[in-house]
Parts: structure tokens; C-alpha cells; sequence
């Protein structure tokens, strides 16, 4: 039987405030992240820790009280960790056997985690000029040493193709969720002490390359689209769409400084030193300083960072892994601290 029109009059009174409230809801709804794929060294509650005798395990579950639950030894110390897929790459310098005492490289290990707190290495890609930097990715490797960068193919991370050898050494790599790689290198002159680098836009899905050469050392690279940071001695930012004309910030040459730890939406985080620095990103064209902490005793540097459960910033310098809380990035702290050797 058809309802009166009364009927349907009071439904759609009843219907129409709740769906403004609801449009309400999704336009206060806050803008998301841009693309940005965020290089880490944890997975659930462990975070792969570099060290002088290799790789530590840490449970962080507990940020205030991260414990060492695991290692991988290594012969020669651990400088850099990343996480791909279910495999742990990590930048080792040269050491030397324990049982022989002869002389081991430096390279890449790679290893498994299908025991998350026992690493086992499937292979290990040795270096002739020592790697510090690298970009691992679900399908590709980056690895730069002092002077070249390797590019491998890792659809199988125990058997990795090198595909190319790139020209420059990169001082750092950031990736886009597109899978776009860019990477940025500075070469410095001690007498005059000028730098120049540049920002090489690598496309590997088109296998192609574009590079960009400027009067600046870059250091590290982020985009926050839709604009790209270069950050070194000096910063520098542009539109994407102006990549080829970066021009040092002549308002604040140092405004954003150091190397970048990871980002919000709202968010960039950076490490200068032993200074840990948040700035406000909210408009990427004006980045503005929020908080700056001394992290570690003076003459600490940190050779890993990660951002963790959106409250946190892990760090590692030589000695230990520092937890830091980033829930207000007006006033950040130290939590958390655990030894490494």
C-alpha cells in the first residue's frame, strides 16, 4: 500500500539533518598525507638496530622501555638499516673475521626475517669503495658508496641483478608513493668551502633519468608535493614542475637543516647533529621551525632514524637508540634509551 505524503515528509525531515551531519564530518576530515613513501627499520614491535657488532634487535612495543631481544653479529660495524617487504638490507664497513683475523668488505647484507628475532642472511653484496647510503625498495636497491651508485633488481633479494651503475655518489634518496626515486649528492670544497651537487629523478617503472645540477650540495631530498627539499649547507625549495631552477631560500638559508628523519602531514622531522627539529609543513611553500632538542651529548651524530607510531622518532647514533616523543612537535623529549655495545 502507498504511504501518505505525510509519511514520507517526516522520513526525509528525519534523513536530510543527519546526511549535513555526516557531509560535515568527512570535510572536517583532515587532508592526507602526500605521496611519500617513508624508508624504516621497524616492523611491528622490532626495529632493526645498526650497531658497532652488527644488528640489534629492539622490542619497542614499550617506546619508554625498548629492550634488545635479538642480533645479527656481522663482521665490520653496521651504519644504515632498511626494511623491504620481509627482508632487512644493511650497509656494513669492513671488519674482520673473528676466527681468522683476515679482513672482511664492506657491502650490503641482506637478510630474512621469517624469524623476526633471528635474522638469517641470504646473501651479502660486497663493496670495493665502502657504501653509506642506500634506498631499498618492494622490487629495487639503490646503493651508493664514495664513488658510484649500484641499482639492483631484487624481485628475488637473494639473488640480486644489478641492472645499472650510475655516475654519482647520493648523499640521500627519497621515493614517492609512485614509485619515483629521487636522489640528491653535494661534492664540497674544503679551500674555498662552496658546494655544488644536484637531484638525479629517477623513473625505474619508464627506465629513465633525469638530473639537475645546481650551484648547492644536496644532502638529502624530500618532496611534499608540490614541491621538492633540498637540504644541505644551505636549503633550497621549489615546484616540482621548477625541479631544474632550485635556487637557495635567500629569506633563511638554514631555515630547514640536517638529514630528514621522516614526515606527517603536517609534520617534517630532521636530524643536525646531535640537534633533533620539527617544522611545521602544514603550507610546503613556508616551512616553519616548530621545535629544535639536543637529542644526545655534544659530538653524537645519528646514523639511523625512523619515525614509529606516529608519536615517536627513533634514533641511532654510535653508542645507543634513542626514543623520542613527537606527539606535540612544539615540545618533543627523550623517553626511551638502550646501550648498543
Amino acid at each position: 500500500m502507498r504511504q501518505p505524503y505525510t509519511v514520507y515528509m517526516r522520513k526525509l525531515l528525519f534523513v536530510l539533518p543527519l546526511l549535513f551531519v555526516l557531509v560535515g564530518i568527512a570535510c572536517q576530515q583532515p587532508p592526507p598525507t602526500a605521496a611519500y613513501r617513508q624508508p624504516t627499520f621497524v616492523e611491528g614491535r622490532y626495529a632493526y638496530v645498526p650497531s658497532p657488532s652488527g644488528i640489534k634487535v629492539v622490542d619497542v612495543n614499550s617506546p619508554s622501555k625498548p629492550l634488545i631481544v635479538g642480533d645479527l653479529p656481522t663482521a665490520g660495524q653496521v651504519v644504515r638499516t632498511q626494511l623491504a617487504g620481509d627482508y632487512l638490507y644493511a650497509i656494513k664497513i669492513q671488519g674482520w673475521d673473528s676466527a681468522t683475523g683476515a679482513p672482511v668488505p664492506a657491502g650490503v647484507v641482506i637478510a630474512s626475517l621469517d624469524d623476526p628475532l633471528r635474522p638469517e642472511v641470504v646473501t651479502f653484496l660486497p663493496s670495493a669503495y665502502g657504501p653509506f647510503e642506500m634506498l631499498a625498495t618492494e622490487t629495487h636497491l639503490l646503493v651508493a658508496d664514495w664513488a658510484e651508485t649500484r641499482l639492483y633488481d631484487i624481485a628475488n633479494p637473494a639473488a640480486p641483478a644489478l641492472l645499472e651503475i650510475l655516475p654519482h655518489k647520493y648523499d640521500g634518496f627519497s621515493q614517492t608513493a609512485d614509485g619515483t626515486i629521487y636522489g640528491g649528492w653535494a661534492s664540497c670544497y674544503f679551500r674555498s668551502g662552496g658546494c655544488t651537487g644536484g637531484i638525479t629523478v629517477l623513473d625505474l617503472a619508464q627506465d629513465k633519468s633525469t638530473t639537475y645540477e645546481y650551484e648547492l650540495g644536496v644532502q638529502d631530498v624530500i618532496v611534499i608535493e608540490p614541491y621538492v627539499y633540498a637540504l644541505g649547507l644551505q636549503f633550497a625549495l621549489g615546484r616540482l614542475e621548477d625541479i631544474a631552477d632550485l635556487t637557495v631560500n635567500l629569506t633563511d638559508p638554514n631555515l630547514v637543516n640536517g638529514r630528514v628523519v621522516g614526515r606527517t602531514a603536517e609534520t617534517l622531522f630532521t636530524v643536525n647533529g646531535n640537534e633533533f627539529n620539527s617544522y611545521d609543513i602544514t603550507d610546503p611553500s613556508l616551512p616553519q621551525q616548530q621545535d629544535s632538542i639536543l637529542a644526545a651529548p655534544d659530538g653524537t651524530y645519528f646514523l639511523e632514524t625512523s619515525l614509529f607510531k606516529g608519536d615517536y622518532a627513533l634514533l641511532v647514533s654510535t653508542y645507543g637508540f634513542h626514543v623520542m616523543n613527537t606527539a606535540d612537535p612544539h615540545h618533543m623529549f627523550g623517553i626511551g634509551y638502550v646501550a648498543l655495545d
